[in-house]
């Protein structure tokens, strides 16, 4: 139960969980297809692909009031035709620790790289460091939390879906799902970007 949340509160047994998996997709026989009559591919990776293998590892140790956890993810994506294979992977880590019974201080440094890709605007590759806090109103309840974290990415970002990469079937998706991030023009580098949220859960 103590690792449903990345936190770990004050008077938290310790304990270490390490998780490995593996993830497969081959979409040339499927069903689905697109207008010229090919398969439909699939977004994810990083590559606009047909076929796709990858496996990450991750682990996370906690104790009394503390929390270290970091995992490592790659991937490999090919085109319909078996011609473009394009490699990518990434790593993060991150740490926290109570300072009282109601907040937690935390850091997170995460980087990654999309193998040889290239775009119009952005690079190949990301960094980024975020330092921030957690607190609870009612110590020992997750009803009502506030989070607030400062980030910057040192490395200039790509915001680019399937197609637009100009070197195959890459893709960037480092300033989507809700993080925050812009995508960057030209070689433009060295966003920083404030984040605050409350949460509730009912």
């Amino acid at each position: 139960k103590d690792f449903n949340y990345l936190t770990s509160k004050m008077g938290a047994d310790r304990g270490l969980l390490i998780g490995v998996a593996y993830q497969n997709f081959d979409n040339n026989a499927s069903t689905a297809v697109d207008g010229a009559g090919n398969p439909t591919s699939i977004e994810y990776g990083n590559a606009d692909a047909f076929k796709s293998d990858g496996w990450t590892v991750d682990a996370s140790w906690r104790g009394d009031g503390w929390n270290l956890f970091g995992y490592y993810v790659t991937s490999d994506g090919e085109n319909f035709a078996n011609t473009l294979e394009q490699q990518s992977d990434g790593w993060l880590v991150q740490a926290g620790f109570m300072v009282n019974a109601n907040t937690e201080l935390f850091g997170q440094y995460q980087e990654g790289n999309i193998d040889s890709a290239t775009w119009a605007n952005g690079s190949n590759d990301m960094d980024a460091f975020r330092v921030g806090f957690n607190y609870w109103p009612v110590s020992g309840n997750n009803a009502v939390k506030w989070t607030t974290d400062v980030a910057w990415a040192g490395k200039s970002l790509a915001a680019g879906g399937a197609g637009a990469s100009t070197s195959g079937i890459a893709v960037a998706d480092w300033d989507s799902t809700g993080n925050g991030w812009r995508g960057d023009q030209g070689t433009n580098d060295n966003q920083m970007l404030l984040r605050t949220q409350l949460q509730l859960l009912f």
